[in-house]
């Protein structure tokens, strides 16, 4: 593999998991805003934030 292979491999990787760190940091900074039963009704303004980090997982549809 070349150098200039094996460079660009390198940043591919490095901005996946850039990203990966970004919705995991996300998610955790949210998790305290959406912990609050106000924040997660329709009429918040926290409520599509609190959609996009929990409407896929099954566990917040059964605890809330």
């Amino acid at each position: 593999m070349g150098t200039v292979q094996r460079a660009c491999l390198l940043i591919a990787c490095g901005i996946v998991l850039s990203g990966c760190q970004v919705t995991q940091e996300r998610a955790a900074q949210l998790a305290p805003v959406c912990a609050i039963p106000v924040n997660r009704t329709v009429q918040s303004m926290y409520w599509l934030e609190c959609q996009s980090v929990y409407s896929s997982s099954g566990y917040y549809a059964k605890r809330y």
